[in-house]
């Protein structure tokens, strides 16, 4: 993603406080399957989306408010029948520590 250039913002949420899971899911995959992806996120309810990352060469990243594990896994199963799929890892955010300092780091030193 380093050497790509990519940049994206997560969303600053006190995890431990919110209802149901925060779910993410980092999916490995061909680029023709990432319209399968978005097309299955659109297809869900809108508001489970906390955050989606298609523009990665061969990878997508995908942030998710869902009830409960059972909820996640489901997804996971659902990313997986993706044609092109090769690879989902999902990770179920027990907590959140956001690290702005070391982005701002890195940002200035690529400035200069």
């Amino acid at each position: 993603m380093i050497e790509d250039n990519v940049m994206y913002l997560i969303p600053v949420r006190n995890v431990k406080n919110a209802l149901g899971i925060l779910c993410s899911y980092l999916i490995r995959c061909e680029e023709s399957s990432k319209k399968e992806i978005d097309s299955l996120l659109k297809s869900e309810e809108q508001q489970k989306i906390d955050f989606a990352l298609q523009n990665a060469k061969g990878f997508s990243l995908v942030s998710l408010l869902l009830n409960n594990v059972s909820e996640a896994e489901q997804f996971q199963d659902k990313f997986r029948r993706v044609n092109g799929v090769k690879q989902v890892h999902m990770n179920i955010l027990n907590d959140f520590i956001f690290v702005d300092s070391w982005l701002e780091e890195i940002l200035e030193r690529n400035a200069n």
